[in-house]
């Protein structure tokens, strides 16, 4: 008797920009690879619109199930990074982040600190689209900077290494199914 092939869901959008479902693929592996980490949905192919995964079947989660899934979070957040900012193994470049309807870039330059890292690459960054978006006045600008500043000169920074991290995890990236938590995105 042969195996069935795996039910499948496609995630796919024909406005993502070039290289979307190739990094959102290269998210899914690296979180994968963390050893006994997070269960990660498995992907079954990548193209230019698309990202076919396999299809989960859903049940409510308890107690338990979510504080495994905790724990293997932690496990892979303990997998490490090669650097604060570096992307995942198997992705060269600049990433996205948001929703495929409303992508933002998401600079990858890997960096010594995470203060360095989080100014710079995260923190003014947004507050620069946030003022282009009139999200933020004109005014909030030197208090941005100020916190970028103590940010950069490492005042937070605690010596900790690197951790690998679901850059947006939130409960719509979270699948509870039978076996627990999946993360599915």
């Amino acid at each position: 008797m042969s195996e069935q092939p795996p039910a499948v869901f496609r995630k796919g959008s024909r406005s993502a920009p070039d290289g979307y479902f190739r990094w959102e693929a290269a998210g899914l592996a690296w979180l994968a690879d963390a050893p006994g980490g997070a269960d990660v949905v498995t992907v079954l192919d990548v193209a230019p619109d698309h990202l076919d995964l396999v299809k989960l079947s859903f049940a409510n989660p308890d107690p338990a199930m979510a504080e495994a899934f905790g724990a293997a979070l932690a496990r892979t957040h303990d997998a490490g990074a090669a650097a604060y900012g570096s992307p995942p193994e198997e992705w060269e470049g600049d990433g996205f982040l948001g929703p495929a309807t409303q992508l933002l870039p998401l600079e990858l330059r890997p960096s010594e600190t995470w203060g360095e890292f989080y100014a710079e690459q995260r923190l003014l960054p947004m507050l620069s689209m946030g003022v282009d978006s009139g999200i933020y006045h004109r005014s909030d600008i030197a208090l941005f900077e100020r916190v970028a500043h103590r940010l950069g000169d490492g005042e937070f920074d605690d010596g900790s290494a690197p951790n690998r991290i679901h850059g947006d995890l939130w409960s719509g990236n979270i699948a509870w199914t039978p076996r627990g938590g999946v993360l599915i995105d």
